[in-house]
């Protein structure tokens, strides 16, 4: 069962860096990004039907915290770094 969440992990990364190098280089990067994690947002809660909350949302959201704001900023500097990174030429080869 360990190769499902590797394969997904592999091909999620490489798909990643491979599309980084086709995004518009005269859009904005920041509205790419709220385009971006707005197609994610939504395939996030289509992923409930596979994974359905266990108890009740405000049970859930309790243990959200401190740990999840760092992990979105820091998302968000890794987005960032890379969208600008393409821009400036980085080949994707190097980008691994």
């Amino acid at each position: 069962m360990i190769y499902i969440p590797l394969f997904i992990t592999v091909a999620g990364s490489t798909a990643y860096h491979i599309v980084q190098k086709y995004l518009p280089p005269n859009a904005n990067p920041v509205l790419v990004l709220v385009v971006t994690y707005a197609v994610a947002l939504i395939a996030s809660l289509l992923l409930f039907i596979v994974w359905p909350l266990k108890e009740s949302l405000q049970v859930e959201t309790s243990r959200i915290g401190i740990p999840n704001v760092v992990l979105g900023l820091s998302i968000i500097g890794i987005e960032v770094g890379w969208v600008l990174a393409y821009r400036a030429g980085l080949n994707v080869t190097w980008g691994r």
